[in-house]
């Protein structure tokens, strides 16, 4: 199942096989403090470079799943 599906799932009521994470307020707000200081991702730097945001949405998928 994707995360779509997933997440259509759960709007509906219907079982699924995980619950979907949504972070209101953009993807950013996900980047918890931890995961800032621990992996160096500086937050107003992951807004004027691709790289480094790529690394916080990296960090944060292999911290959370």
């Amino acid at each position: 199942m994707d995360d779509k599906e997933r997440f259509l799932k759960t709007l509906s009521g219907r079982l699924h096989d995980d619950i979907p994470v949504i972070c209101p307020g953009g993807m950013m707000s996900m980047v918890c403090r931890e995961i800032s200081v621990a992996k160096h991702v500086s937050w107003p730097e992951v807004h004027t470079r691709p790289q480094a945001m790529a690394k916080a949405a990296r960090e944060m998928q292999e911290a959370t799943g």
